[in-house]
């Protein structure tokens, strides 16, 4: 990642840290390329944190990530339909399921 003018990019230091430092000190073969579609969310989190000690002069912008996921209604609804047994189950087979659960496999009779 380079500045608009290439005289700067992101550098990720030896303790794993990413720095926004001059091409010219730490060489063009060491800018990291970043990709927004990665599985491991680390990278764009840690682009996401970068100032220039604090003070915002320099900072990427961008999409930082951008991957396909089901989204959170379309999970909740799936749970939801599973729980109740899918669609396919008729209202008798429900009773019966539940009948079962509260017999359980050892039922006591209080007398």
């Amino acid at each position: 990642m380079l500045t608009p003018g290439g005289s700067f990019g992101v550098v990720q230091a030896p303790d794993g840290h990413l720095q926004v430092k001059a091409v010219d000190e730490v060489g063009l073969e060491n800018v990291i390329v970043h990709d927004p579609g990665a599985d491991d969310p680390t990278r764009a989190f840690a682009l996401s944190r970068i100032t220039d000690s604090g003070v915002m002069r320099r900072s990427p912008i961008g999409i930082f990530r951008s991957v396909e996921r089901p989204s959170f209604d379309d999970l909740a609804r799936q749970q939801i339909a599973t729980a109740e047994g899918g669609p396919a189950d008729s209202r008798d087979d429900k009773q019966t399921q539940l009948q079962q659960l509260l017999a359980g496999d050892d039922p006591w009779t209080v007398s």
